[in-house]
C-alpha cells in the first residue's frame, strides 16, 4: 500500500494573494513608520512654557534679599526672605542703591543684615557664621577659629594665630595688621584681601 506524499499539508496560493508570512523588508519600513509616527505625535503634544522675553529682561524684574535681622523684640534673631516690595515696606528709605543692587558672587539673590537699636535699623556687617553661607566677605575680629579657617590660605594653625593675636592685642584696625601674624605675608594677604572686613 503506497503512501500518499501528504497533499493534505499542501496549500498552494493563487498568485497575487498576499501570502502569511512577511518579508523582513516589509517589516523594517512598518517598523519606521510607526517609529516616525509616534514621534511626530508626542513632538505635536511636548511644549515648554518658557517665560516671555520681555519677563526676562525686564528692568522691572528684581530679586528676592536675604535680610538677617537682630535686636528687635518683634522678630526673632535669624535669617529672613524679602521680596523686593516687602524690603520697602518693612524698611522704607534705610536701604542704599548700591546695597539694593549688590549681589551674591553673580547669584540673583542677595543677602543683607540689619540690626536694630531700640526702634531704629541700620544696615551693618554680616555675622561671621552667615556671611560665610552666602560666601560674603568676614570679619576678621569677629569670626571664630572655625570660620576663619575657611579662608584662602588660612588653615587651623593660622586661624588660632589670628584668635590668639586677638586676645592678646585687642582687634585689628586695618587690614595691614593681619601681616603681624607669623605665616601670613604680603601674597597671602593679596589672596585674603576680598574675603575679609575689618568692623
Amino acid at each position: 500500500m503506497k503512501r500518499s506524499r501528504g497533499k493534505e499539508g499542501v496549500h498552494r496560493h493563487p498568485a497575487g494573494e498576499p501570502q502569511g508570512k512577511s518579508s523582513p523588508d516589509t517589516i523594517l519600513v512598518f517598523l519606521v513608520l510607526a517609529t516616525i509616527l509616534l514621534a511626530v505625535s508626542a513632538l505635536s503634544s511636548f511644549h515648554l512654557d518658557f517665560p516671555p522675553t520681555e519677563e526676562i529682561t525686564s528692568p522691572e524684574h528684581k530679586p528676592d534679599t536675604y535680610v538677617w535681622i537682630t535686636g528687635t523684640s518683634t522678630l526673632r534673631e535669624g535669617l529672613y526672605l524679602f521680596t523686593p516690595e516687602q524690603l520697602k515696606e518693612e524698611f522704607p528709605g534705610l536701604l542704599p542703591p548700591d546695597a539694593e543692587e549688590a549681589g551674591i558672587n553673580g547669584s540673583e539673590q542677595r543677602v543683607l543684615a540689619i540690626q536694630y537699636n531700640g526702634d531704629y535699623p541700620e544696615v551693618v556687617n554680616l555675622p561671621p557664621e552667615v556671611a560665610n553661607i552666602f560666601f560674603r566677605p568676614i570679619s576678621v575680629n569677629r569670626a571664630g577659629k572655625n570660620i576663619l579657617s575657611t579662608l584662602p590660605g588660612i588653615g587651623p594653625v593660622l586661624a588660632d594665630r589670628i584668635v590668639q593675636r586677638r586676645k592678646e592685642k585687642g582687634p585689628f584696625r586695618s587690614v595691614d595688621e593681619i601681616l603681624q601674624i607669623p605665616g601670613i605675608g604680603p601674597g597671602k594677604l593679596a589672596q585674603l584681601h576680598e574675603h575679609i572686613l575689618i568692623d
